[in-house]
């Protein structure tokens, strides 16, 4: 599983803010010593970049995500091959990351961890474009050339294009973060953009936080287990999904089962 930092941010904060690693090690230890891999690339090249994980005038981000770190991985830390074996996960900036990179490579990936990422690439230089939620050129910027060479680059990345042409129902998406963060509104259009699509989506939010480390790992500790289930390296028993769960609501039509947990 690959996790995706976000910015400003830098790997490390996975260990050192959100103890990734202790919460694996803690899972493994109540599993014969089994948890998934934890792959934690740089997405930015600085602490204060900002890539949206895309292949554009910071680099090709994209490609080296899913090809330079993904073959890397593959030959040097003996995973299972599988793409339901695979998954990437990120909170804010990385959470996008995470769902978006996951839906343009279902032939590598099938499960993502989206913690406060907001629903589409938010680099800009107007003000005005980072707030219209259905601008296209809203991350424009990330590209280069004039505004309809942009537009053309950006539309790769955009969920809600995305799921118009590309079969999206064999993933499974954890969607997270702080209840009272800016992006959560985002968070949940996200998860009912993706259900009518039959992906497995679970979506949670750690009340009484905002977007935040703590409610970033509070998120981790609740969806590992559900991760390495989808993983196949473990099951999930039904149980471990509270009572108060509730449904969210979607078009009839929908096939899949969207769960909101109150956490």
């Amino acid at each position: 599983m690959m996790l995706f930092h976000g910015t400003p941010g830098e790997p490390a904060a996975w260990t050192r803010s959100l103890e990734a690693d202790t919460i694996a090690d803690n899972y493994a230890s109540h599993h014969d010593g089994v948890a998934p891999i934890l792959v934690m690339p740089d997405i930015n090249g600085s602490f204060e970049g900002d890539t949206e994980c895309v292949d554009g005038r910071k680099g090709k981000v994209e490609t080296y995500l899913t090809q330079d770190v993904y073959n890397w991985a593959r030959e040097n830390l003996d995973p299972a091959l599988e793409p339901q074996r695979w998954a990437l996960g990120g909170y804010s900036e990385g959470g996008f990351c995470a769902m978006t990179l996951t839906m343009l490579h279902t032939d590598k990936f099938r499960t993502f961890m989206n913690l406060g990422g907001e629903i589409q690439a938010t680099l800009s230089q107007n003000p005005l474009d980072y707030y219209r939620q259905e601008d296209l050129f809203r991350g424009a910027d990330l590209f280069a050339g004039d505004r309809a060479q942009q537009r053309a680059q950006l539309e790769r990345y955009i969920p809600r294009l995305i799921v118009q042409r590309t079969d999206v129902s064999m993933l499974a998406g954890w969607f997270g973060g702080g209840a009272q963060a800016p992006e959560a509104a985002e968070v949940v259009q996200a998860a009912r953009l993706l259900c009518p699509h039959s992906v497995d989506i679970v979506l949670g939010f750690t009340h009484g936080q905002g977007h935040n480390f703590w409610a970033w790992k509070t998120a981790f500790v609740d969806a590992i287990p559900w991760l390495s289930s989808k993983l196949e390296i473990a099951d999930f028993p039904i149980d471990d999904i509270p009572a108060t769960a509730q449904s969210i609501e979607v078009p009839p039509a929908a096939a899949s089962t969207c769960t909101l947990l109150h956490i």
